[in-house]
């Protein structure tokens, strides 16, 4: 299962959900009263069952569009640094003013100390 499944899913699950409303508004007064009974007594017009196998046929499409998509840790960005101190790599996260200072490192974002009075 993957992608195309996914979509597949997804599409029929909204066509499913879209009967089932459309279901819920045009019923008559007169099939109200005739629908699935579920424990506790509680009766459900199909059109709501439509409503509801049609979430859960998206939802379940969603979840394998996002299951086949590679995982965000293994991109580029995560890619681990070589090791050894190179003077192009050294450099690259520092600004101008600290390359030529000398400083290294990241920039310090801390508040300066306050002055005794």
């Amino acid at each position: 299962m993957g992608k195309i499944t996914g979509q597949v899913l997804r599409l029929g699950g909204l066509f499913l959900e879209l009967l089932g409303v459309i279901g819920v508004i045009s019923e008559p007064a007169v099939l109200r009263d005739v629908g699935l009974r579920l424990p506790g007594g509680i009766l459900v017009s199909p059109a709501w069952i439509a409503v509801a196998l049609g979430f859960l046929a998206w939802l379940l499409g969603t979840y394998l569009l996002l299951a086949s998509r590679p995982s965000r840790s293994c991109g580029p960005a995560e890619a681990p640094r070589p090791s050894g101190s190179s003077s192009a790599l050294g450099t690259a996260g520092l600004t101008r003013a600290q390359q030529r200072s000398g400083e290294s490192g990241p920039p310090d974002h801390r508040l300066p100390p306050a002055p005794d009075h």
